[in-house]
């Protein structure tokens, strides 16, 4: 989708992180701006700062988790701005890092209701009136824990919503596709970003928390160099401009991803038979014979 014509967009987890820098590089290339959080003074002040840029921003304090808020918060972006060209569904959490055995029932329903659930409502809540004028484009932020595990572990929540989010995303671009929509759709699969998604808890539901797992802060171990939130945003809206599927941020990740995928690739049978022979053979993804045993 070529950004050029595009007049309003809309950024979910607007007030830190990838979200304030999409909404501010979305203002500086003079489109008018819906901005959701769930922390309204660091939301108040972003909207602030970008008035006082020249831009046209509307600010909703948004629970994604919840459909009814991100409904109405769509609602209040069409009647002040129009039907967005462009949806950012980028709001995000990360819960303790420990084993998916010590993974508390409160941290897998907080995750997935705002990285799976979050997008899940934004494009119930987006997608109707985009295919109604049909145009416009969906970037979702994902991460490269949907491409390839976080080395260590200990954020399993996590990496099962991102891989969600992905599959997810693969499956709307295919339905799209086949009503012949010319909607857009790109996923984005930062690595390490230099952002507040480590100190997440502190927008957790009370009814949520646990003493014990609020208290510990994620820390990723990854080969990956961190970068700006900037970057990650200029580079996300340079592969919307592209029309790409996929956006990978940092340097060095495509390389991890696709050692993951050499593995499944090695790794992935296809049919195991015993012939006539009596010699158990199993095809793979190779198309080369395995030895017996698999």
């Amino acid at each position: 989708m070529s950004l050029d014509g595009a007049r309003v967009a809309v950024v979910t987890g607007a007030a830190s992180g990838i979200g304030r820098a999409l909404a501010a590089e979305l203002v500086a290339r003079g489109m008018a701006v819906g901005l959701a959080d769930i922390e309204r003074g660091p939301l108040a002040d972003v909207a602030a700062d970008l008035r006082g840029a020249g831009g046209r921003v509307l600010d909703v304090v948004t629970d994604v988790a919840d459909p009814a808020a991100v409904g109405s918060f769509a609602d209040a972006v069409h009647e002040e701005f129009g039907t967005a060209d462009l949806v950012c569904l980028n709001a995000g959490v990360v819960g303790p890092r420990v084993p998916v055995w010590e993974q508390r029932p409160e941290d897998w329903r907080w995750v997935l209701s705002v990285n799976l659930g979050g997008v899940v409502n934004g494009l119930s809540a987006f997608l109707p009136r985009l295919r109604r004028r049909g145009s416009g484009h969906l970037l979702v932020t994902a991460s490269t824990a949907a491409l390839y595990p976080v080395r260590g572990g200990g954020n399993t929540p996590y990496a099962a919503s991102k891989h969600a989010v992905l599959g997810l995303c693969e499956t709307v671009r295919e339905e799209l596709a086949a009503e012949g929509s010319p909607i857009g759709v790109t996923v984005l699969c930062p690595g390490p970003v230099a952002t507040r998604i480590r100190e997440a808890a502190r927008n957790r539901p009370v009814g949520l928390r646990s003493p014990d797992a609020d208290t510990t802060t994620p820390t990723f171990e990854n080969a990956i160099a961190t970068i700006t939130a900037e970057d990650a945003a200029r580079r996300a809206l340079a592969a919307v401009g592209a029309g790409r599927f996929l956006a990978l941020t940092n340097p060095g990740s495509e390389l991890e991803a696709a050692d993951r995928f050499a593995a499944l690739g090695r790794d992935l049978v296809i049919d195991c038979s015993t012939p006539s022979s009596g010699t158990r053979e199993c095809r793979c993804s190779s198309r080369e014979p395995r030895a017996t045993g698999c």
